[in-house]
């Protein structure tokens, strides 16, 4: 149960080396991994965990955390949108392969649900943008680690 607002700059080296540890321990496995990772769904929900602690939010839901105050509104709703994403594609791999979707073992029609339910036009645009979301996530979460190290 959190009793209060935590130390930010205390909270967030711990998150840093946390995402050390799992960046070692559980590496991302291949282009369509939205689990692991820098700005995978791991290193959001790490945040906020981070800024629960840092504001005193009592709710376990992501995107409560998120929406707490530390991280700016603007912010906290890109990876609210990011994290439903990659929920997105965590439902369409266990209903289609049992795991994390993957277009080399899906047939047609699991490839257009997939491309359906993400809103992309085709598998190489659906990589494309998986790359650049994780790629944002991680800049995101970076920048707020780096905010209480200036």
């Amino acid at each position: 149960m959190i009793a209060g607002e935590a130390d930010a700059a205390k909270v967030l080296a711990d998150l840093q080396d946390m995402r050390e540890r799992l960046r070692a321990g559980k590496p991302r496995k291949g282009p369509w991994d939205t689990e692991n990772g820098p700005g995978g769904r791991q290193d959001v929900e790490l945040l906020a965990s981070a800024c629960a602690l840092v504001t005193g939010c009592p709710d376990r839901d992501p995107e409560v955390q998120l929406r707490s105050g530390f991280v700016a509104p603007e912010v906290a709703e890109e990876l609210i949108g990011h994290l439903r994403f990659f929920g997105v594609l965590k439902q369409a791999g266990r209903l289609l392969t049992g795991g994390r979707p993957d277009p080399a073992h899906l047939g047609q029609g699991g490839r257009d649900m997939l491309l359906r339910d993400t809103g992309t036009p085709d598998i190489g645009s659906l990589e494309a943008h998986i790359a650049e979301v994780l790629a944002h996530s991680a800049k995101i979460v970076d920048a707020a680690v780096q905010s209480c190290q200036d």
